[in-house]
């Protein structure tokens, strides 16, 4: 019994006097030189890679075929305006000039709404992710975030940014080890899809 005893005493002091799992780090918009401007006040996400792996996955091919959907309406809105601007200088009908306004209106519309709909989506994709969160932290006004008493394991790093004329996610794939883990996250971890530039 005391055996026994002096085993499960060694154990819990074992368990207590292991090093607790921190992470802390810097966000920025900069890609890791000393002056970048930090995202002050901006929620980071940590989440357990196991999780949303696949749903990023996932997001990325919806994306992927929606981006594709208005790509090609938009080269189909390029190639008809093209017709008519030529047939306009060989006939100069005033109703084929209408016709390529009305037309070149649509093209207008159908790039705002490709704009509002790359807008929307990486916040919806955020608030999805945001439930699967193990934790969630804001930065301070020099971009530092600090997450504790954390499990070590594989998680990703996730927020979503909109400076400027970018928008989209930052995702960053860490290991935690037991003690301080440190990392910065900067515009180098920027999906390679989830992001949106926008062309003037």
């Amino acid at each position: 019994m005391k055996k026994l005893l002096f085993v499960l005493i060694i154990a819990t002091l074992a368990a207590c006097s292991k090093e607790a799992t921190t992470l802390e780090g810097t966000l920025t918009l900069g890609t890791g030189t000393i002056n970048d401007p930090p995202l002050a006040n901006h929620s980071v996400l940590l989440i357990p890679d196991s999780l949303v792996a696949k749903k990023l996955e996932q997001y990325r091919e919806g994306y992927k075929q929606e981006v594709a959907k208005f790509k090609q309406a938009n080269l189909a809105i390029g190639n008809l305006l093209d017709s008519l601007q030529t047939e306009f200088k060989k006939k100069g009908d005033k109703k084929i000039e209408a016709q390529y306004k009305a037309v070149a209106d649509s093209g207008a519309q159908l790039k705002r709404q490709l704009e509002d709909y790359q807008g929307a989506i990486f916040i919806s994709i955020v608030k999805e992710l945001a439930k699967e969160a193990a934790a969630d932290v804001k930065t301070d006004n020099q971009g530092k975030f600090k997450f504790q008493s954390l499990v070590e394991g594989k998680y990703i790093l996730l927020t979503g940014y909109s400076v400027q004329k970018r928008s989209g996610l930052l995702v960053k794939s860490l290991e935690l080890k037991p003690g301080k883990n440190t990392t910065t996250v900067n515009y180098r971890d920027a999906d390679p899809v989830l992001t949106y530039i926008l062309e003037d």
